[in-house]
């Protein structure tokens, strides 16, 4: 960004900053849902960040280490495929579930692949 500035005409400057934006994908995956919302917060997906080409598989697993969710080959930001917070038909109980996801990212032109472990909670 620049600006420039002057007093009544006189002592024109002009001064320029370099604004860097970090892309850290992995502080903007979501980290809670409410499956019942009505507002657009029923389901837990990868929301589209740039530079996220792909989710190469996504998995969900309660305290007991039992997967409830899995998904593979996603598009980041489609919703529709996210998880809504069941499991084998049923709502599954509030609390932390662990999370781990691949995704493909480009990196200045270069397809990279990384693994990432988080967890998400679900409230009712």
């Amino acid at each position: 960004y620049s600006i420039e500035y002057d007093i009544n005409g006189q002592c024109k400057e002009v001064v320029s900053v370099l604004v860097k934006v970090k892309n850290d994908i992995d502080k903007a995956i979501p980290n809670i849902f409410l499956p019942s919302s009505t507002s657009g917060n029923n389901r837990f997906f990868i929301p589209q960040i740039r530079g996220i080409d792909k989710i190469r598989y996504i998995r969900i697993f309660d305290r007991w280490a039992e997967n409830v969710y899995s998904a593979i080959d996603l598009l980041p930001g489609d919703a529709e495929s996210g998880w809504d917070g069941t499991f084998n038909g049923k709502e599954v109980m509030p609390g932390v579930y662990v999370v781990m996801l691949t995704y493909l990212f480009n990196n200045n032109g270069v397809i990279r692949s990384r693994s990432i472990t988080g967890d998400i909670t679900v409230i009712r």
